[in-house]
């Protein structure tokens, strides 16, 4: 777990505008803290956990202890919009960009079509990029033409809709590459990260149990329906992979 010692300022960008904080080690990190919804915080976690065991590129990050002294003797605005306890941290990717529309045949034919069917799996429609724009929650290294994936707050959209997915995704045109080959291929990965998923979900910080006032979503129940969102895939594959049909 990343300790954080500094909190530097809010961010501007992005949706949800994560602190900009360093760690012990003097690391610059995108935090988001214990004030963000228990259900945003888990769904980073989990995501990140899965990334982790797929091998995509993410983003280096953490579960995030925020101390309390930290946020009680803090003068950054907006401070109490971060909150003291477990978070979720991001360490910055230096000389890295929002990727550009016109980096995208750069990438891995493959790589786009994974990473398409990470967010499939997880429900996230949050990574949309065209010639007009958008916000692909990706970045890009510059100096070593490399892909970095981040944000998945939003992750498990409770009106996920596999059209409206396939439609805007940034990378909506490797569908063409699920051929039965491939399709093969990434159910036999699929079924073994699903395999470390109880693990997975036993890693959520008990903290984050408390039930979310906000939202009024106790999350023990939201972990119970991002398991079925994840176990589709397990329960019923032919469903999972008719879009490919």
């Amino acid at each position: 777990m990343i300790t954080i010692s500094k909190v530097v300022r809010r961010s501007t960008q992005g949706v949800t505008h994560p602190f900009i904080c360093r760690d012990e080690d003097g690391r610059d990190l995108w935090v988001k803290g214990p004030a963000w919804t228990a259900v945003e915080l888990a769904s980073e976690w989990i995501c990140a956990r899965l990334a982790q065991e797929w091998g995509l590129p993410l983003a280096e990050c953490d579960l995030a202890q925020v101390p309390d002294e930290l946020v009680a003797w803090s003068d950054v605005s907006q401070i109490a919009s971060l909150g003291s306890g477990i978070g979720f941290a991001s360490v910055h990717e230096l000389g890295s960009v929002e990727l550009d529309y016109g980096d995208i045949p750069k990438i891995d034919p493959e790589l786009r079509a994974d990473i398409l069917l990470f967010d499939y799996w997880v429900h996230n429609a949050d990574r949309i990029l065209g010639e007009k724009g958008g916000n692909p929650n990706l970045l890009w290294v510059v100096q070593e033409d490399r892909l970095v994936m981040i944000d998945h707050n939003v992750a498990f959209d409770r009106d996920f809709s596999s059209p409206d997915f396939f439609g805007s995704h940034t990378f909506c045109d490797s569908l063409g590459m699920w051929l039965p080959s491939y399709r093969k291929k990434r159910q036999k990965k699929l079924l073994a990260i699903l395999g470390d998923l109880p693990d997975i979900l036993l890693s959520v910080p008990e903290g984050w149990f408390a039930d979310d006032t906000v939202k009024n979503l106790p999350l023990a129940e939201d972990l119970e329906r991002m398991e079925r969102v994840l176990r589709r895939v397990e329960s019923d594959p032919d469903g999972f992979w008719e879009v490919c049909l």
